[in-house]
């Protein structure tokens, strides 16, 4: 168990972090980890999911640009390691394609230990210059807490969404970070109510840097409905066969599915699988599309800031959902109502996401004018932020390694 206080230095002054969280010991920037080779750099990137792997794909590749003479290793998915980073586990080792919910992590718990155990060890070969893990808390408050028990300076891109439940984990988040970089910018006081503000950085949201762009797509005489079912096994088995059905229960368009991965078709129920797809392309699939039904999570907002008609989906296990309901503090589950602060998306969860209440949110949100949901997106992308986010996440990460950050 760890246990202890945590000083960031002088500058700063302490924290105290929960006990759940906290380090073993102390440090200062002399007991730091670096490469062998001083004039190289070495960033250790972790992802636990897809949208990780894509978020972290863009860093690396960002991380390149800056300086070449860099190397990235981690917990990567196929994504990531097309952009060049070193996956430092053995192959039979945990898939980065997420674990969901509350029953789920007890499965896969000895797979997610020895991944732990796996990337500790790897530290003392590859002697990291600064670990930056992407998301999916639940495995990563506990990677950041080892580097910071070793001395290695620490990222967290994209922290848990405390403002949607448990605001008390940005407290432990603050044990483990030195710097935290939120995906929207109103997160930003839920953490510096425990770390000061200058090292809560917000770059915008990674979205920004692969945005499709809302168009007239809908009057050139063929229509495609976007399907995206999700990027868990769970989501795709549970969603995949409505989603369809109900769209071919109207006459508004085809049914194409936008998957993430080749592996994600093996996920598709029979019933589904001859109906087209498109594989690791979703902001194409998006931009010719004339509306969206989108499983619960970023690609929600993904298809919302393309000016879609878009509604949102989610059936998980019982108890997960049970004791979410009890958890989650905003009236809403979609991304884009919860950032307008409106039921501007209709959201369709457990029960009621079925064939036949799919296909009549369809029709409804397609009866809507078209440049009413452009409005909704441009704002959503204004909440996004800028172009340029991935480039801008990596000047933060090599001014952290090199110790020009605390």
């Amino acid at each position: 168990r760890l246990t202890g206080r945590l000083r960031f230095g002088r500058k700063y002054g302490p924290i105290k972090p929960s006990p759940r969280f906290s380090v073993r010991r102390s440090f200062s920037d002399s007991d730091a980890v670096h490469s062998s080779d001083e004039s190289a750099m070495r960033v250790f990137l972790s992802a636990g999911e897809p949208s990780g792997d894509r978020w972290g794909a863009a860093l690396a590749l960002a991380l390149r640009r800056s300086r070449t003479d860099i190397e990235c290793i981690g917990i990567t998915g196929d994504t990531m390691r097309e952009a060049g980073v070193r996956d430092i586990r053995p192959a039979t080792s945990l898939r980065v394609d997420g674990v969901m919910g509350f029953a789920q992590p007890f499965r896969v718990y000895r797979t997610l230990r020895d991944t732990l155990t796996a990337i500790t060890a790897s530290w003392k070969m590859e002697r990291p210059d600064v670990v930056v893990a992407i998301d999916y808390p639940g495995f990563h408050m506990r990677v950041l807490a080892r580097a910071k028990e070793r001395g290695i300076r620490t990222v967290y891109y994209i922290p848990p969404q405390v403002w949607a439940w448990r605001p008390k984990r940005a407290r432990d988040v603050a044990a483990v970070s030195d710097i935290v970089v939120p995906a929207f910018d109103f997160e930003r006081p839920y953490y510096t109510t425990w770390m000061p503000s200058g090292r809560v950085l917000w770059m915008g949201h990674p979205l920004a840097d692969s945005m499709p762009k809302p168009s007239g797509r809908r009057d050139d005489g063929h229509r495609s409905i976007a399907l995206l079912p999700g990027s868990r096994r769970s989501e795709v088995t549970r969603l995949a066969s409505r989603m369809a059905g109900a769209v071919q229960r109207t006459d508004l368009g085809e049914p194409v599915f936008a998957l993430h991965a080749e592996e994600a078709v093996d996920w598709l129920p029979r019933d589904v699988r001859d109906l087209r797809r498109v594989v690791g392309d979703t902001p194409k699939t998006l931009e010719t599309a004339a509306a969206a039904i989108v499983c619960a999570g970023s690609a929600t907002l993904e298809a919302a800031c393309a000016g879609l008609p878009t509604i949102i989906c989610y059936r998980t296990d019982a108890l997960t959902y049970g004791i979410a309901k009890m958890l989650v503090k905003t009236p809403w589950v979609g991304l884009p109502n919860v950032l307008l602060n409106g039921a501007y998306y209709p959201e369709l969860i457990q029960r009621a996401a079925t064939e036949a209440s799919i296909a009549n949110a369809l029709r409804t949100v397609m009866d809507e004018r078209l440049e009413t949901w452009e409005r909704r997106a441009e704002t959503l992308r204004d909440v996004c932020g800028e172009q340029g986010v991935a480039d801008r996440v990596a000047t933060v990460v090599l001014e952290t390694a090199n110790g020009a950050r605390p």
